[in-house]
């Protein structure tokens, strides 16, 4: 992959090196689009964004995609019990505060988007707009302790082919990639460690927090916080994590509100034949992301 892409740190409210990729416009002339602010999954870091921000950056977009505490490039947490929602939306206001930045469109995945819920209810002048990757406003236990169990199990393995094998297994929805692709995007989870063994790029106690949970977690009232902002769902065809059904009672409550109070329209695709979560440099993603952006309009 080509490097299109700087790395930078800021520090967080609690004194931990936090890193962060940022893709510049190529253009040195100030850029009228608004700032992209990429958040990923919960066991993923900033590379998971590459694709899509590289084409976006030929667009004339700064990106801005964050490595949360304990995961890629950032520095781990001595204290594990900070691996929780509340202190990710904090670093997240800490690192647009180092850069300056007062309005940001949010590309939230997974956690991404619960970050991004979180932000329209703690600090919402700061959202342009939001995108949300396949999650939605209930989180299903049994399914995210399953996942804990196996992001555990498949931590590290002896060799990179085992991680590939790994990573073919865990998305087998995708089809047709080449052998140097497989690795490609193992590479974007895993690295070899010291001891020669591939690893993935997170902190194991970020699922310290996770296997305590008990009851479903409802968070509708943060959802309900993007009503008044552009906003895009998205949703893989086959995921398992954001149900159909709960994808659609998203929508519709979305637009209920948005009619009462005139707020600017709701945008949603599903991408065809994917599951959790969609890459977002699938065609149907892009087209109506365009579409998206060109409602939120340039900065004023």
């Amino acid at each position: 992959m080509t490097s299109l892409f700087t790395t930078h740190s800021f520090s967080s409210f609690d004194g931990l090196k936090l890193s962060y990729r940022l893709y510049a416009p190529p253009s040195d002339k100030p850029s009228q689009n608004h700032d992209l602010l990429c958040l990923s999954g919960l066991s993923r870091n900033s590379s998971d964004f590459h694709s899509f921000a590289s084409l976006m950056q030929k667009k004339g977009h700064r990106i801005i995609s964050l490595d949360y505490r304990g995961r890629g490039l950032s520095e781990y947490d001595p204290n594990p019990k900070n691996y929780h929602l509340e202190t990710y939306i904090e670093d997240v206001r800490h690192l647009l505060a180092s850069l300056h930045l007062h309005q940001v469109i949010v590309i939230g995945s997974s956690l991404g988007g619960l970050i991004a819920m979180g932000m329209g209810a703690a600090f919402p002048r700061t959202l342009a707009g939001v995108v949300l990757n396949d999650v939605g406003p209930e989180i299903d236990i049994p399914w995210i302790k399953n996942v804990a169990e196996k992001l555990e199990r498949n931590h590290s393995f002896a060799t990179w082919n085992d991680a590939i094998q790994h990573v073919k297994k865990a998305h087998p929805w995708l089809e047709n990639l080449s052998e140097k692709q497989w690795r490609e995007r193992t590479e974007l989870a895993f690295s070899e460690d010291s001891h020669a063994r591939i690893t993935r790029k997170w902190d194991l106690h970020v699922l310290d927090n996770i296997k305590k949970y008990k009851k479903p977690q409802s968070l509708w009232n943060p959802l309900k916080s993007l009503a008044p902002f552009p906003l895009l769902l998205v949703r893989g065809e086959i995921s398992d994590f954001l149900s159909n059904t709960l994808f659609q009672s998203m929508i519709s409550y979305l637009q209920k509100i948005k009619s009462q109070k005139k707020y600017p329209p709701l945008l949603h695709v599903t991408v065809p034949e994917r599951g959790h979560v969609p890459d977002l440099n699938e065609p149907s993603f892009i087209k109506t992301f365009e579409t998206f952006h060109t409602s939120i309009g340039k900065i004023s």
